[in-house]
């Protein structure tokens, strides 16, 4: 069989060269491709009832208050180029849909929250049922996942290649356990190569030089060090904190190491005894959190290193603090 003077063949591919993926006619690729990076931009959430609603794709709390209470969410949904989109891909706007899904590491769970019409979406904020959520609870946070996806199903779709549930942009929205930030502020960097630290060190800690006549401890700890951890190492422990049942272990082995570094070097080095009301600097914040966890006196804080060569109490102290057995 021929079209014309050509094979079948060759007039399906040149066709099909017409197609780039994954979806639209090659026409306009840069068009489409940032619309779809700025489709969900300005949809905003708030991970509680009583919290407004803010557009960052993040929020951060302690665990103690992620037990102590449900996460409540709500979503303000926006999709403000979906005429530009639809015009652009050459669809209607009931072809496509915007869904809301929950999704729990922890537990191993998903579910689908919610789904739109493109063109019909809540004209205000839009909050899911409690009930559906409370499955999914955890002192681990939870993650909610907005897609834009094809739900049409036609040939037409079909060859710009967008078959039905295809998805065309994605952002999540996450409510995750906090890193103590009091504790150390952190990075992940890479080591090796022009780096100053060697590729085969996990982690190491960049002190910052004070401003003349500044004592090196009496700032906030931000402004004293940064910790580093090795970005190949990231996947791996990243991974072992997805598995159920071990609790954070890596995680709070690796903190409770590089704090005890960091304590005993504060502790070692001072000379003047910080304010008790001073929760504001490294040193405060050490002395202050070691002489709650261990009911000791500022005047012996000092102790924990001084007598203590091998760094015992120290070091069992931090690890109550940071409840790495519990």
């Amino acid at each position: 069989m021929t079209t014309g003077n050509r094979p079948a063949n060759q007039s399906m591919r040149r066709r099909e060269r017409r197609f780039i993926p994954p979806f639209g006619d090659g026409s306009q690729p840069n068009r489409i491709s940032n619309l779809l990076e700025n489709m969900l931009k300005d949809c905003r959430f708030a991970p509680f009832s009583d919290v407004g609603l803010s557009p960052d794709d993040k929020h951060t709390l302690e665990r103690r208050n992620l037990s102590s209470r449900p996460i409540e969410p709500r979503f303000e949904l926006a999709l403000p180029e979906i005429d530009s989109l639809t015009a652009s891909l050459q669809v209607w706007p009931e072809e496509l849909a915007l869904g809301l899904s929950v999704r729990s590491r922890h537990l191993r769970r998903y579910d689908v929250l919610g789904q739109w019409d493109a063109d019909s979406l809540p004209s205000e904020a839009w909050a899911p049922d409690a009930g559906k959520l409370s499955n999914f609870q955890s002192d681990r946070g939870l993650d909610f996942v907005l897609a834009l996806r094809v739900i049409g199903d036609n040939e037409r779709l079909r060859q710009q290649g967008m078959e039905r549930g295809k998805v065309l942009c994605r952002r999540e929205f996450s409510v995750v356990e906090s890193v103590d930030s009091s504790t150390f502020p952190f990075e992940w960097g890479e080591f090796g190569g022009d780096s100053v630290y060697p590729a085969e060190l996990l982690w190491a800690i960049k002190w910052h030089d004070p401003e003349e006549d500044t004592d090196r401890y009496n700032r906030p700890v931000n402004e004293v060090l940064t910790v580093y951890v090795n970005s190949k190492a990231q996947d791996a422990l990243t991974k072992m904190d997805n598995v159920r049942g071990t609790n954070d272990l890596a995680w709070k082995m690796l903190a409770a190491e590089i704090t005890t570094r960091i304590w005993a070097d504060v502790l070692s080095n001072i000379e003047e005894l910080p304010d008790e009301d001073d929760t504001a600097t490294l040193i405060g914040q050490v002395f202050a959190r070691l002489s709650r966890a261990g009911d000791i006196d500022y005047s012996k804080v000092k102790d924990l290193v001084e007598q203590d060569d091998s760094l015992l109490e120290l070091r069992s102290l931090i690890h109550e603090i940071l409840k790495v057995v519990s």
